[in-house]
């Protein structure tokens, strides 16, 4: 048995910041490992130093408790343990207050800790001391509020730490184990299970330079900004993503490190009277800190912690050009501030996980490690927000729930994605039945084999022309019935791979393809509409005509091209799609001018990836737009791994070298090529005892091992499309 603790004077509903403090005897520092749960939210601390934060991000239907190694934060004799609990409304939007809409909770304040701490026994009791912070105030800024029900600001006075009314927890609560073998627990009205993924990392780090209060460090990063000062006043601390000019009351972007620019973003307030050492409880997302004072201060130190999850990434590439190594540098650091106990749209604003994001970042993560815990978390997030008969929510966890129909299409490809790269079939049995849900939603609904509106939001992509990111017909949309027939044909091959067959699933896609073809394709342009009413033409909706094969060869190539003229152009939400759909169609070359759209963030001074291209762009962190590291892995470098084979095809128009690092659930592996006159050379190193198929430049393809492999070129047939900064020099590694 194991007990909850509470304070005494804790409300239902509050917003609140509670301490539990214990001094703990250790004479054997032994291996030390403690299991800790908390509603809403924990950070624990021994000896002053952050050891962790949690629980993991949990769903309706799921509590986790995280296990905690702390072994190396202990030292023989007495040991100060100091839990922050954060209490959270049930109510998210109290008082107006969107606070951190991702974070489940209960509306009570609960803590249960148990384990040990050498050769200690440690679990929360009444020996435990605790109190209410009366010194803090929790808001969203209101200038972001809109979309910061993320944000956590807060104002404290001079009283915060200091006069604190220390009493004795009590215990509220005893949970038991179900099941000791893997330690299922019930705990208050949900089941509770050990978090899946890894603990966040810590790391500590400086600001690169400070010029007028204003602090930099190099790029935009997620972490605990720590802060000391002394004196009488008020501060006001500032984070924002970069520099920015505000013009007619409106926030433009341009040269992201222009010194002329402002700072404006989230911020937190502390009023101070004597010294003070301040440390924002929920973490937050920065390149920029501006610390602004009144009255007589002194400013002693500010630093940080970065945190996030801990992924490592290869650093032994260079894909033959400044300019597109730093591009990879960007989109990596971009994937990793999206990566931390879910993955998120963006680390400023929302920071809660969309299916069409999660999608392309679970992507791109494969590409970068063989650890697939947090895109199989992300699979059992999205599985526990469907209801029978209906959809996914289309970003999970939330407080607040929201349907998009085309993002539980995503959901499928998702679990499509980990099928064929890992081949488990036991995973894809768990939630091939959520599919199936999700599919037969959207069959009950067809009209005359089409996807018709919903009363839900039909959002398909952030396109100027579009209406809030939906097409303006009223009639039913051929890119969701597209998407729904791409999204069937792969759910049959996942049945498939599970040994069976449903009719369905082989016959419909055809009458949707059918169907689209005779109701939207418009001869005069030779283009697909985006509803019958052949009123308005986009390119996605070209995009998944070429992917769902409706269009294949010299037709498919036509629309493609034609469709670049048009105005309802792809965001950078829809570039991979795009993307694919050249790929497919062998006309991979037309990604140049896009991807010289990516290559520009570098000049404009950019750390990470925005939402979109453009001087009015929100978010600065957007992983859906984190492209490069899949064109530049998977065709530049040419591994992907499916269905148990290694497949190296590197795509070398426009370079003449490149070389770099490609996980796959087998190992690494790393390719290295070169162009010499007319002889390509590839170098491959493969995980023991593994082979690949190697295709070459002249389509010839081999089954190799690890080598070296040349094979004559034709020099015009690689002409250069992009050769700015041509000089590779071994950006990393070299």
């Amino acid at each position: 048995m194991q007990n909850v603790i509470s304070n005494r004077n804790s409300k239902y509903d509050e917003n609140a910041l509670y301490y539990f403090c214990k001094d703990v005897c250790v004479n054997n520092i032994d291996e030390s490992i403690v299991r800790i749960f908390a509603d809403a939210r924990y950070k624990m601390y021994i000896n002053g130093v952050l050891v962790a934060v949690g629980p993991c991000k949990q769903t309706s239907e799921i509590k986790y408790y995280d296990s905690v190694n702390i072994t190396r934060y202990l030292k023989q004799g007495i040991n100060k343990f100091e839990i922050r609990v954060l209490q959270l409304s049930n109510d998210l939007y109290k008082k107006g207050e969107g606070l951190l809409s991702s974070v489940i909770r209960s509306g009570e304040m609960r803590l249960c800790l148990w384990g040990n701490a050498g050769d200690a026994q440690l679990t929360t009791d009444e020996s435990w001391d605790t109190a209410k912070e009366k010194s803090i105030y929790f808001f969203s800024v209101s200038m972001f509020d809109f979309y910061n029900v993320a944000s956590l600001s807060e104002i404290i006075n001079s009283d915060y730490r200091k006069n604190l009314d220390f009493e004795k927890a009590i215990k509220v609560q005893e949970i038991y184990m179900i099941d000791k073998e893997d330690e299922h627990l019930s705990l208050i009205e949900f089941p509770t299970e050990e978090r899946p993924i890894p603990m966040m990392y810590f790391k500590e780090k400086t600001f690169c330079n400070s010029e007028k209060n204003i602090y930099d460090a190099g790029k935009l990063t997620c972490g605990y900004v720590r802060f000391k000062c002394k004196g009488k006043g008020k501060v006001r601390l500032t984070y924002a993503e970069c520099m920015a000019f505000i013009e007619n009351g409106k926030l433009k972007k341009r040269k992201r490190d222009d010194e002329n620019g402002v700072i404006t973003g989230d911020y937190d307030i502390l009023e101070v009277d004597g010294e003070c050492e301040f440390e924002p409880y929920w973490m937050r997302t920065f390149r920029y800190v501006e610390v602004k004072t009144e009255g007589d201060i002194e400013i002693i130190s500010l630093d940080y912690i970065e945190t996030g999850y801990p992924i490592e990434v290869s650093d032994k590439y260079d894909f033959g050009s400044y300019k597109d190594n730093a591009l990879f540098d960007i989109s990596v650091n971009t994937l990793k501030r999206c990566m931390h106990e879910t993955y998120m749209d963006c680390p400023y604003y929302e920071q809660i996980q969309y299916a069409m994001d999660t999608y392309l970042q679970i992507l791109f993560t494969y590409q970068l490690t063989s650890d697939k815990a947090l895109p199989e978390k992300a699979i059992d997030d999205f599985a526990k927000s469907y209801r029978v008969g209906g959809l996914t929510q289309s970003r999970y966890p939330a407080n607040k729930a929201q349907y998009i129909p085309g993002f539980s299409l995503f959901f499928i490809l998702m679990l499509y994605e980990h099928s064929r790269r890992f081949g488990d079939k036991d995973f894809l049995r768990k939630y091939i039945h959520i599919a199936d849900g999700i599919a037969e939603w959207f069959i009950k609904r067809l009209d005359g084999y089409m996807v018709p509106r919903s009363n839900l939001w039909d959002f398909i992509d952030w396109t100027e022309e579009y209406e809030k990111g939906q097409i303006k017909s009223k009639e039913p949309i051929a890119v969701y019935s597209l998407m729904l027939a791409y999204a069937l044909e792969r759910l049959s091959d996942m049945h498939g791979m599970l040994g069976n067959s449903i009719s369905d699933y082989k016959v419909l896609p055809k009458k949707i393809k059918e169907s689209v073809k005779i109701r939207c394709f418009d001869v005069l342009s030779g283009l697909y509409a985006d509803a019958p009413d052949k009123n308005h033409f986009s390119q996605h909706t070209q995009v998944w005509a070429v992917l769902c094969n409706l269009e294949n060869g010299n037709s498919a190539k036509e629309i493609l091209k034609k469709s670049i003229k048009l105005t309802a152009k792809v965001s950078s939400a829809y570039m991979f799609l795009l993307f694919r759909a050249f790929e497919k169609e062998d006309i991979y070359y037309m990604s140049e001018e896009y991807m010289d759209s990516l290559r520009n963030l570098v000049d404009l001074g950019c750390t990470t990836t925005p939402e979109w291209i453009g001087e009015d762009v929100r978010s600065e962190c957007h992983a859906w737009s984190a492209v490069a590291i899949y064109e530049f892995t998977a065709k530049v470098l040419g591994v992907v791994y499916s269905d148990k084979t290694i497949s190296i095809k590197p795509y070398i128009k426009g370079r003449d070298f490149a070389r770099g690092e490609v996980a796959t659930p087998v190992g690494m592996v790393y390719c290295e090529w070169k162009i010499t006159d007319d002889v390509f050379t590839i170098k491959v190193e493969l995980p023991d005892a593994e082979k690949a198929m190697l295709t070459m430049p002249d389509n010839k393809v081999y089954n190799v091992n690890s080598g070296v492999y040349t094979t004559k070129i034709k020099r015009h047939s690689i002409l250069p499309l992009y050769r700015g900064d041509s000089v590779h020099g071994h950006f990393k590694n070299g």
